[in-house]
């Protein structure tokens, strides 16, 4: 049963990625709220780029995708992509990437095919899929905040082939499932919050070199 709905479910994302994309069109919304996914995890040491493994032990990654909902297409209750604007994907010892044309997918409990669960998703036609019971706050797929995800479930795509622009691919990237993956939604800073931070670093600075030099 739990692989029968696992194929179930690669199916019908993999419709949803090409579908969707191939549509290149979206729901405008009034409001742009903008947000990053965080995922982070470890890969299995049979990655490759460009068909060339490396690492002889698990690689710990990392994603943060911006989007903002102003490019939400709701695909059903519950269910809906957004637009990535920017992505950094860190590959430890392998760099920062930042694949083209990649999507976040957001499911919450109200789903009615797949209820009780959240979906944090990124990626292309492969992507990253855990799945978890629980979110702090709760999250609503249409109207989303930032949360953070806890209680991992298992993972409905874990991977796959990547491509991460500037020439390079990531071939059999899969996760490592039994360290599991966190994965949060946090908010972006507005420039006037990040000027007040700054002024408050150099403010401190200063207060510091004035005291060393006493």
């Amino acid at each position: 049963m739990a692989l029968e709905i696992r194929n179930r479910f690669s199916r019908f994302l993999f419709a949803v990625f090409t579908c969707v994309m191939a549509l290149g069109a979206f729901a405008p919304r009034a409001d742009a709220t903008p947000l990053v996914l965080n995922l982070s995890g470890t890969l299995l040491p049979s990655v490759g780029i460009d068909g060339t493994p490396f690492g002889s032990s698990d690689l710990s990654f990392t994603v943060r995708a911006l989007f903002d909902t102003s490019t939400q297409f709701i695909i059903e209750l519950g269910l809906a992509q957004y637009s990535v604007s920017s992505v950094q994907f860190d590959i430890q010892g392998q760099g920062v990437f930042s694949p083209p044309g990649t999507i976040v997918l957001l499911l919450d409990p109200t789903n009615p095919v797949f209820s009780g669960v959240y979906f944090p998703a990124w990626g292309q036609i492969a992507g990253f899929v855990p799945a978890y019971l629980t979110a702090t706050p709760a999250l609503d797929a249409l109207n989303p905040g930032p949360t953070v995800f806890s209680d991992l479930l298992g993972f409905l795509a874990a991977g796959g082939d990547f491509d991460l622009g500037n020439g390079h691919f990531l071939t059999h990237a899969l996760v490592n499932a039994s360290r599991g993956m966190s994965a949060s939604i946090t908010g972006v800073p507005e420039p006037s919050s990040l000027a007040l931070l700054g002024a408050g670093l150099i403010g401190l600075g200063a207060a510091r070199r004035k005291r060393a030099k006493r």
